[in-house]
């Protein structure tokens, strides 16, 4: 966990003021301020924070040495003097760290690769500003709240953040996986810390193999972890067999887990219920209605920052705050279905490669999701609609994923942190990784299944019953309550003249969208106006 804020060069910014907001990332406040460099870091370490008056170094999350040391600032600080620089490969787990030159006055900065922990960079007002919440920047005097309206249009169309931005156009994530170095003279150096994935599938890897990635996982996470853990569990596979794992480790040590959902019909509270009952684990249910759902909104987007991922981040919101003052490390098992194809669009490749024998056109590429009548609603925005590539295979799929990252593993470590707990996701991990890219297509999907090969790792530690469940979303249902709070929203910010959402989205685009969804309940007109909505939220909180 921890967060951090600080500055190279021109000092503009209250750090003490600024890091107060991240109180929740931990309850010591450990300040260095030195010639040109100031950096406040909130976290319950005392290693993530050090300075010999040549160089200082500041860092945040779980990362650990592949020796299995833990990331420590005056280990960084003591490489870089004796290196001139960082060996950030040998570095495992969900990390970001600074590190000043006081010398030459370079900023070297650094996050891990599937970019679950957050850092942000701004350039302003004489200073190389980074933060791990970007709210804590927001009051530097030179700031302008300028929006990147490719950004925000690309959020409108698809409901996703694009990669490397924010809302924000002077507020960049720094991008993964990479070490960058701002040098004094206005240059910027940025160094991959791994080489290229490799893919490599030669179809003699098994769901034996799979299985004891995820337990060297599983034990390197337990060896950074607190001493309360809790596991986010759904009704799917991906979380409980993480959790079988988990209890296969450390016995009869009490695990907390926890669910969100609308109610007894919900698939995600009666599936995470089974797999508590089978685990053994302490287990808590939030259930949530539209009035409770709406009024955790607010405070959801105001704790990710960077918006994604539709209606089922507020229940997730709730479901993290649950876990507050009773675990200090969650478990997850996000981050399953990107390597192992559990999502539509690696159905939807699928079958263009394999049911149909035909491979992707260029067309394919170019349209994608993009319906003939979505391409007519794009002229009512008042920039050109992005939509995500369709890869031409599950493999090209596979590797555009894992070398350019959006925030949507950042956000819920945002959640995660601000309910007090560090957030760990062992599907990540580079032997789980390594064993992803050597998986075949046809041991990822058939016509009938999906994540196939991990279906057969499950049926190792669980009963059939878990293993061969399906996948859901932790989302609210798309009924008329839903309808009607989205209508509402929309109806209220078109007769709002005053809205900052008219700034960027005209007012026909909200129109058409609030008379398709009046006329038609379904999940597309659904997003469409919850993005709008969202949008609208996010303004509330961040605009001046």
């Amino acid at each position: 966990m921890g967060g951090m804020v600080g500055y190279l060069g021109r000092k503009e910014l209250d750090l003490e003021l600024a890091a107060k907001l991240m109180a929740h990332r931990g309850a010591n406040l450990h300040v260095v301020e030195e010639e040109n460099f100031s950096v406040a870091v909130r976290s319950d370490d005392d290693d993530c924070l050090y300075s010999n008056g040549r160089a200082a170094a500041a860092i945040c999350g779980s990362g650990h040495f592949k020796s299995g040391e833990k990331l420590s600032a005056r280990r960084l600080v003591s490489e870089y003097l004796s290196s001139g620089t960082i060996d950030a490969s040998e570095i495992l787990g969900h990390f970001s760290f600074v590190i000043a030159d006081l010398n030459s006055k370079d900023l070297i900065l650094c996050r891990d690769s599937v970019a679950v922990t957050p850092l942000h960079v701004m350039k302003k007002g004489g200073a190389i500003h980074f933060a791990t919440e970007y709210k804590t920047l927001l009051d530097v005097p030179s700031f302008d709240y300028q929006i990147d309206t490719s950004s925000l249009t690309h959020f409108i169309s698809t409901g996703w953040n694009s990669s490397g931005t924010t809302f924000f156009k002077d507020i960049k994530p720094l991008v993964p996986g990479n070490l960058v170095i701002h040098r004094q003279n206005n240059s910027v150096l940025m160094t991959p810390i791994r080489d290229p994935y490799q893919v490599n599938q030669s179809g003699n890897v098994s769901s034996s193999d799979l299985l004891a990635a995820l337990q060297e996982s599983i034990e390197t996470f337990l060896s950074v972890s607190g001493q309360n853990i809790g596991i986010m569990l759904s009704g799917g596979i991906d979380s409980a067999l993480i959790g079988a794992l988990l209890k296969q480790q450390t016995g009869d040590r009490k695990i907390q887990s926890f669910t969100v959902g609308y109610g007894d019909t919900d698939p995600e509270i009666s599936g995470a219920k089974a797999t508590a009952e089978t685990l053994g684990f302490d287990h808590h249910e939030v259930i949530l209605d539209q009035e409770q759902f709406e009024e955790l909104i607010s405070p959801a987007i105001w704790a990710m920052e960077n918006i994604c991922g539709f209606d089922e981040y507020p229940c997730l919101f709730g479901l993290l705050q649950t876990a507050r003052s009773t675990v200090d490390t969650l478990f997850s098992g996000n981050f399953s279905d990107t390597i192992f194809a559990g999502m539509e669009t690696h159905r939807i490749i699928w079958e263009k490669c394999y049911s149909d024998n035909k491979k992707i056109s260029d067309l394919d590429i170019a349209m994608c999701s993009n319906t003939c009548e979505e391409a007519q609603d794009s002229e009512l925005v008042s920039d050109v609609i992005t939509y995500p590539v369709l890869s031409r295979n599950l493999t090209q799929e596979l590797l555009g994923a894992l070398s350019t990252r959006d925030e949507r593993m950042s956000a819920q470590e945002m959640f995660a942190a601000n309910a007090g707990a560090r957030f760990l996701l062992p599907y990540t991990h580079p032997a789980v990784i390594d064993v992803a890219l050597q998986v075949t297509d046809a041991q990822k999907l058939s016509e009938f299944k999906n994540k196939i090969i991990l279906r057969e790792c499950a049926e190792k530690v669980l009963p059939r019953s878990i293993s061969e469940r399906k996948k859901h979303i932790q989302q609210m249902p798309y009924d008329k309550n839903m309808q009607a709070f989205l209508l509402k929203t929309l109806r209220n910010i078109v007769s709002d003249r005053e809205s900052k959402v008219l700034d960027f989205i005209q007012s026909d685009y909200i129109s058409h969208f609030y008379r398709k969804l009046s006329a038609d309940l379904n999940s597309n007109n659904i997003q469409k106006a919850w993005n709008i909505v969202a949008f609208e939220y996010w303004c509330r909180s961040f605009l001046k």
